[in-house]
């Protein structure tokens, strides 16, 4: 009985936390953005009939169609499958975590709630989080096992089952596809070099990845998407090379956390901060760790909220503040794709501001973990949620999207913090 109650008391944060959305589930209106067009399309298509049409005139994403498909019919299905998804999100961050304490549950649903809400409902309630929100968090519960295998525990063969089908799912998103595959095969080589032996579920993931990836590539309705997409969102999309479209996807999700307001890198850097000042006392490491926190600060809210001011008292009206920022970035030529300009200082000055702020976040965490395997395992972490919204400059989508594509970002974001603390508490830095 006492283990029990520990358990519920461990527990208990996701539990309240799964209560509380569930209860704003029941009010979400599920008629708006492109929910309304996919309630239309389902309920005049059976599964098959629908999946066809997606096929082949927009998504090789079958299997997240599947899904949308069906919650799009029953709303119901929807209003009760979310709230379980975000608490499978935050459970399954939790035991990817070295060590699982109450303390660490609830800044697990913290870290959660403060996820941008325009992330899952930018294109609709429904369509977002089946696309996006809900891949993140059976993606995220997809790692578990190789957490299992790292430390050689044991692994059920139902377990097993449900572990390839959340694979299936999550990497029938192109985004988690390279999240999964980067994780997935790191894995698989840190295996065969510690065992001298391959991991049998490891690679058979893989091929399920692979092969859920082709049949996304060769879907027929991706040019006609395409297509659609320049002509509405970026026209000048097919004029940029290769480099520029990288370039693109760097620098503004670069930019999303360094240059806008953003509460969870925001608790990134001050735990980057609290750390190194507890660890070291040259004055060399606290300068650099204070480097990320003062530009978050200086750019992304003093910086910002004076430009959203001086917008509002020169328009008086929030519709044209909206839509005069999202051309001032819109415009903006580093945000589109033209490289650096070694013969424009404010080019350089803020590519060198971004990697300067890259390397003190790398070096901040070296000098809190005092490792250099967490150190690389924490780096390639990051590495991995910055290269899925990076991918996004192949997209022209990229800025109709939104911020909704930086969901493995926040996720990657998320789990560094919850690292970091784990590591001050374990020393006991916070006592």
């Amino acid at each position: 009985m006492k283990i029990n109650n520990n358990k519920i008391k461990e527990y208990l944060p996701f539990i309240l936390m799964v209560l509380a959305i569930g209860t704003i589930a029941i009010f979400m209106n599920l008629n708006k953005g492109d929910d309304v067009f996919f309630k239309l399309v389902s309920s005049q298509n059976n599964l098959f009939q629908y999946l066809g049409i997606r096929y082949n005139q927009w998504t090789g994403r079958v299997v997240i169609e599947s899904l949308l498909w069906l919650t799009s019919r029953v709303d119901l299905l929807f209003r009760i499958l979310h709230p379980l998804m975000i608490g499978l999100l935050g459970i399954s961050l939790y035991q990817l975590l070295p060590e699982r304490k109450k303390g660490t549950s609830w800044l697990v649903v913290v870290l959660i709630a403060l996820i941008p809400i325009e992330l899952f409902i930018s294109a609709g309630w429904i369509t977002t989080n089946v696309h996006y929100i809900w891949v993140g968090a059976i993606g995220t519960f997809a790692l578990i096992p190789l957490k299992k295998i790292y430390e050689k525990k044991n692994i059920a063969w139902y377990e097993y089952i449900i572990y390839l089908l959340a694979v299936l799912y999550a990497s029938n998103n192109e985004q988690m596809f390279i999240a999964l595959m980067l994780f997935y095969t790191l894995a698989l080589v840190y295996w065969f070099i510690q065992e001298r032996k391959l991991n049998w579920y490891i690679i058979g993931s893989q091929v399920i990845m692979v092969l859920n990836f082709i049949n996304m590539l060769l879907a027929p309705g991706n040019g006609a998407r395409e297509a659609d997409e320049i002509a509405s969102w970026f026209p000048t999309f097919g004029s940029l090379s290769l480099l520029e479209k990288f370039d693109l996807g760097l620098a503004s999700s670069l930019f999303h956390y360094i240059f806008n307001s953003d509460l969870i890198y925001l608790v990134l850097v001050i735990f980057l901060v609290v750390g190194v000042f507890r660890n070291s006392s040259k004055l060399k490491d606290r300068l650099i760790a204070f480097i990320p926190l003062a530009t978050s600060l200086l750019l992304g809210f003093i910086l910002k909220d004076y430009a959203l001011l001086s917008t509002w008292l020169d328009n008086q009206g929030s519709g044209e503040i909206l839509r005069l920022l999202y051309r001032r970035f819109k415009e903006s030529s580093l945000l589109y794709g033209k490289g650096l300009d070694i013969s424009s200082i404010q080019s350089i000055l803020t590519y060198a501001l971004m990697f300067l702020v890259i390397g003190a976040i790398i070096y901040s965490i070296n000098i809190i973990t005092g490792n250099r395997k967490e150190t690389f395992f924490l780096t390639f972490i990051l590495g991995v949620g910055l290269i899925t919204r990076t991918m996004m400059g192949i997209s022209p989508t990229i800025w109709i999207s939104g911020v909704r594509t930086f969901m493995i970002f926040y996720i990657a974001i998320i789990y560094v913090i919850l690292y970091l603390y784990q590591k001050i508490k374990k020393e006991r830095k916070f006592d």
